[in-house]
């Protein structure tokens, strides 16, 4: 087999690969354990597995890639692709988060998940103790932060909970965990080259 015929292979893997960061990195946070190191090991561990079950698999059914002229071009055409989207993504990456409320709360949601290691915040303990005196006086509800007590999922007035799911605030939080704010910006560029490669992947035929 030459090698352009696991172009689509190779796309699905690096996204695999995305997808399972963001899940380790999101069970890690919703259990309260988000460490970027943990999510290396985690990864680790399975690209160990599959390159295991890869190899077996290769020498089970005697295959020997080779590298044809063709398919060298066409890597190099997709990657030039990709490498633009990327390029153009970074280029205006304070954009998906510069305007509004919602992108706020994710960007946001990121950081405190690689900060503090978990999508739960801390309960207003002042306010747990002074609610009484101060429910005429304070709006337990945020900016995309509500009360899990107004809810009434907690009996904390101090009990916050965030407004969206947290697979996405997890996933920047891998970004702000390696390169800071910079790095969680950056994520949406990957996230958009993987979606470009995705769309090749199935519609190619």
């Amino acid at each position: 087999k030459v090698l352009g015929n696991t172009k689509s292979n190779v796309i699905l893997a690096v996204s695999n690969v995305i997808l399972s960061a963001a899940v380790a990195a999101n069970i890690l946070a919703v259990i309260g354990v988000y460490n970027i190191w943990t999510v290396a090991s985690i990864l680790l561990i399975e690209g160990i597995i599959f390159c295991i079950l890869f190899h077996e698999s290769l020498r089970k059914k005697n295959i020997n890639p080779d590298i044809s002229n063709d398919s060298v071009k066409q890597w190099f055409c997709i990657g030039i692709v990709l490498l633009l989207i990327f390029l153009i993504y970074s280029y205006f990456i304070i954009v998906p988060f510069g305007i509004g409320r919602d992108p706020s709360v994710y960007l946001y949601n990121g950081v405190h998940i690689a900060e503090t290691g978990s999508i739960h915040f801390e309960s207003d303990s002042y306010l747990n103790l002074n609610y009484v005196d101060l429910k005429e006086l304070v709006d337990l509800n945020g900016a995309g932060l509500y009360s899990a007590y107004d809810w009434g999922i907690s009996d904390m007035p101090g009990d916050v909970i965030i407004q969206f799911l947290h697979m996405y605030p997890s996933i920047l939080a891998i970004g702000y965990s390696l390169g800071g704010l910079t790095g969680e910006l950056l994520i949406n560029p990957i996230i958009a080259v993987l979606c470009a490669a995705m769309i090749y992947v199935y519609t190619k035929d």
